[in-house]
């Protein structure tokens, strides 16, 4: 709760900051007072204490999730605590604006790789055995798609070190660990499909499995996006265009959006020990959102795409907004859908709150009294 507390605090703060102090050559995610970050990596180091604490007596055992959801957190804490330490730095001896940019640009892709990709890899692999009612296909598998992910995310975020002062084999080298990105995604994939085989029925209806399918489709689709953006004709043409908003929309608000659905789904009910069965408000959470995503994701793609162009061909900056209008404002609209779709999630888990019948949960391989305690 105190972490709680830290984060809402600094992450406001930091938001506040955005609109009073010149970003420099920051991206959004390191352009918040050092003070701020720091906050935002204090309480990160409270959570990933209180995790740490609570799995290290069973990591050895622990299930794939745990290990996903803990390089993960590690991940978090490492990059907050370096972009504090960066800031804090840069406070007093003021970098120069290239480094600074560099760093900035490599913050803005690990973060994803490493928070968003391994917290939606824990809560996939977590939500669509438990849903299915099936255990996970292959643990080697698992722990394959694990080892893979943990190796090739962070040697990813070198793609962007585009810059003559950065060795050619640096950039060379995340540009390949990002085409081979698609590997865990896909390893996962093949995993839980093979899970949920013979049970596909609890695909067809809305709920944590269908959910969890939906963010599984996302997170193939950004893998393979993510490749396709690493290469070099590519990058040149829709580096730094409303391209990279729209692959950006697909993996935070596709793949770990709707995992974070499936996961509510799955394990408020038991939290709250009530019981919990698809709604009408449940399917339009999950349409919503993904009709919202899709649309605005594909939007600014392809009004990247367009803008690449227009640049090419040496147009006025007045000339490129106007005609980027259409494809922003379809992307506006589509994220409205995504908007929507979280309030009607929030009713659906208030009324399961308020208005759902009081369950007992039992606890697999627990004795029966242990079982009734939760």
């Amino acid at each position: 709760m105190i972490a709680l507390a830290i984060w809402n605090l600094s992450l406001l703060g930091g938001i506040a900051a955005l609109y009073v102090f010149d970003l420099g050559p920051n991206q959004a995610l390191t352009a918040m007072p050092w003070l701020m970050t720091g906050g935002l990596a204090f309480g990160a180091l409270l959570v990933t204490a209180s995790a740490l604490g609570t799995i290290a007596p069973a990591l050895r055992s622990a299930y794939v999730s745990l290990w996903f959801a803990g390089v993960a957190l590690l991940g978090l804490l490492g990059i907050l605590g370096l972009v504090a330490t960066v800031g804090l730095v840069d406070w007093f001896l003021h970098f120069d604006e290239l480094p600074l940019a560099l760093f900035s640009a490599f913050v803005e892709r690990a973060i994803p790789t490493l928070w968003l990709l391994g917290m939606a890899f824990a809560t996939l692999h977590y939500v669509v055995p438990r849903a299915a009612g099936q255990a996970l296909a292959s643990g080697g598998i698992a722990i394959l798609t694990w080892l893979s992910w943990l190796l090739l995310a962070p040697v990813s975020a070198l793609a962007v070190l585009v810059d003559p002062s950065i060795p050619f084999f640096v950039v060379t080298l995340g540009s390949v660990a990002t085409m081979l990105l698609l590997l865990p995604a896909s390893l996962a994939a093949a995993n839980l499909a093979a899970t949920v085989r013979g049970r596909a029925s609890v695909l067809l209806v809305p709920g944590p499995a269908a959910a969890a399918v939906m963010s599984l489709v996302f997170l193939l689709a950004t893998s393979l996006l993510a490749g396709i953006r690493s290469l070099e004709a590519v990058a040149l043409h829709v580096g730094g265009t409303e391209w990279d908003n729209g692959f950006f929309m697909w993996g935070m608000y596709g793949a770990f959006t709707l995992a974070g659905v499936a996961l509510t789904q799955q394990a408020l009910p038991r939290t709250l020990k009530r019981a919990w069965s698809p709604t009408l408000l449940s399917a339009a959470t999950m349409w919503l959102v993904f009709i919202g995503v899709t649309v605005a994701g594909v939007a600014l793609m392809g009004g990247g795409i367009a803008e690449g162009s227009f640049v090419a061909q040496g147009a006025a900056p007045e000339d490129i907004d106007a005609g980027l209008l259409g494809y922003r404002a379809v992307a506006f609209g589509a994220f409205g859908l995504v908007a929507l779709g979280g309030l009607t999630h929030l009713a659906d888990m208030f009324l399961l709150y308020t208005s759902a019948r009081p369950v007992v949960y039992a606890v697999p391989g627990a004795p029966a009294a242990a079982a009734a305690s939760h």
